[in-house]
């Protein structure tokens, strides 16, 4: 990922393009941020400076329902066609989710727990996550982690998944992603995957 999703705000598609190049001897490489394609003219001109076969791809969010229950799973498109309508009003559809409520509810019940990064409240700390990451299309879990790290509020990334964030451990600030997002149909991801 880079920092138009999850990766870290000076993880820009370039740097990890260098990185991969210089230090991974890398040929090829897939950027499979969420929810969100590199555009083409962009891809290419990286492949042109690093000699990099830049795959189209990215990392869809999609929901499936299982037994009643809505679930949310990523599934990742490798050589995808920019022009394919069908995965542009995925994309679209899973780009217009509400992060903001996700990552403010986030926030609000790490208040609960003493935990204020800004300590200002939950309004300030969204804007320090904003201004963290101004690139980002799929602000979430990582980011607040970043946050909580970065102002002394935990003492490492581990800590924050497994005491506050993460559905495997105390849980103390998790917000299950399904409470707030509806993904484009787990076929339909899938048939736009298959079909590109």
């Amino acid at each position: 990922h880079t920092c138009y999703s999850d990766g870290a705000p000076d993880q820009t598609p370039r740097t990890v393009c260098r990185l991969a190049k210089a230090e991974g001897g890398l040929a090829h490489l897939a950027l499979t941020d969420h929810d969100w394609m590199l555009p083409r003219a962009e891809r290419e001109a990286l492949m042109d400076e690093f000699g990099l076969d830049v795959i189209p791809a990215c990392e869809l969010s999609a929901e499936l329902v299982l037994d009643g229950r809505r679930h949310i799973i990523h599934i990742g498109g490798h050589w995808l066609s920019e022009e394919d309508p069908g995965l542009q009003e995925i994309l679209r559809h899973n780009q217009a989710q509400d992060h903001e409520s996700y990552v403010k509810e986030m926030l609000r019940l790490c208040l609960r727990c003493g935990l204020d990064p800004s300590r200002e409240g939950v309004e300030r700390s969204y804007q320090m996550i904003l201004e963290r990451n101004p690139h980002s299309h799929h602000l979430g879990k990582q980011a607040v982690t970043a946050l909580l790290c970065e102002t002394g509020c935990v003492s490492s990334p581990q800590e924050a998944r497994e005491k506050y964030l993460s559905a495997h451990g105390e849980r103390l600030a998790y917000v299950p992603g399904e409470a707030f997002f509806h993904f484009a149909p787990f076929d339909a991801v899938l048939e736009a995957v298959n079909r590109t």
